[in-house]
């Protein structure tokens, strides 16, 4: 992952391939990579939760075990 520094105002593009900011002056367009941004933290938050609360028989279904679990439910919202 790759972030271009600027001394201007930058967006945060969730959804790009190389998930970079891109320099802006529109406050539209800061305001919304900042929503998404947040929306996709919120998202990842709910979802490790949800990962943590499976019992062991539905981990073993998609292939993780307890370790892996817990790696992924101890990372901060904002790390893909």
């Amino acid at each position: 992952m790759s972030y271009r520094t600027s001394t201007s105002i930058g967006t945060y593009r969730p959804g790009a391939a190389a998930q970079e900011w891109r320099v802006s002056n529109d406050p539209r367009r800061l305001t919304r990579g900042l929503l998404d941004a947040l929306g996709c933290w919120y998202q990842r938050s709910r979802q490790r939760t949800a990962l943590g609360a499976l019992d062991d028989r539905l981990l073993d279904d998609v292939g993780l075990d307890r370790d892996d679990v817990a790696r992924e439910v101890g990372k901060p919202f904002w790390r893909g």
